[in-house]
């Protein structure tokens, strides 16, 4: 019975540092060497070449020149993923067909802790500048996508998340307009709750705005945000987008449980 028992659980430590290892290699910009993981994960270098190995041969890490990269199998598993989401699926079409948002350049992403990953986009006819592109994560705390979905959140679990950034060292400071208490951040998401969306003027880009409403139901929380040049928001401007954005993440709604 306990050689049973332990056969059953024995896989998941070496689960564990494999994940662990992938997490690493992205974390040191996407190529490392074995010392560079092994310092990074206080793993024995040995362990670690075992791991790559393991890894390689599912095409999750690959060798190059300079070190070991993530695999392109990821990128494979990563957009199989993102294509069986039906909100994802269903985001292009609903965005192309709502007028106010026409021209606009308008994302999806989802809350993952004290982050934001984005899962897809629609480019608009402005060239803008973002914090992070499809697939990457940023700060939750200053970008419009990310306090819709906190603001969203019921209030012992949204305390929890911000008791813990504080904890952690507070909030990240990406411009002089983020927030740089946990008690300003509280009160803009109370805003953000009452008025039905959120607003980041220049807190994540210099120069750049944003604009978000959670995506209303389903089991882990979304929103769909649009991007614009700053000086573009205007009182009109914003109230025409916002109706859109509206629209899209109500019709998403549908797509989202």
């Amino acid at each position: 019975m306990l050689t049973n028992e332990k056969t059953r659980v024995a896989p998941v430590p070496a689960i564990r540092r494999m994940v662990l290892m992938l997490e690493a290699i992205d974390g040191l910009g996407g190529v490392a060497t074995v010392t560079q993981l092994a310092d990074a994960t206080d793993l024995a270098k040995s362990s670690v070449s075992n791991l790559l190995t393991s890894l390689s041969s599912a095409g999750l890490v690959r060798r190059t020149h300079s070190g070991w990269a993530l695999g392109l199998r990821l990128i494979e598993l990563g957009h199989s993923s993102l294509d069986r989401l039906t909100v994802v699926s269903h985001f292009l079409p609903i965005v192309r067909s709502t007028t106010p948002l026409r021209h606009e350049y308008v994302r999806l992403a989802a809350l993952d802790g004290a982050d934001v990953l984005y899962l897809t986009e629609r480019r608009g006819s402005e060239v803008v500048r973002v914090s992070a592109a499809v697939g990457e994560r940023t700060s939750a705390y200053s970008t419009a996508v990310g306090k819709a979905m906190l603001a969203g959140l019921p209030s012992n679990v949204l305390d929890d998340r911000l008791t813990a950034a504080e904890a952690q060292g507070g909030l990240p400071l990406r411009t002089n307009r983020s927030h740089a208490t946990i008690e300003a951040l509280s009160d803009d998401l109370r805003a953000t709750a009452q008025r039905g969306f959120a607003i980041d003027l220049e807190e994540s880009v210099v120069g750049v705005a944003c604009l978000a409403v959670r995506v209303p139901g389903g089991a882990s929380p979304c929103a769909v945000g649009v991007t614009l040049p700053s000086r573009r928001a205007t009182n009109d401007v914003v109230h025409g987008l916002v109706t859109g954005l509206e629209a899209v993440a109500s019709r998403l709604a549908v797509h989202a449980q």
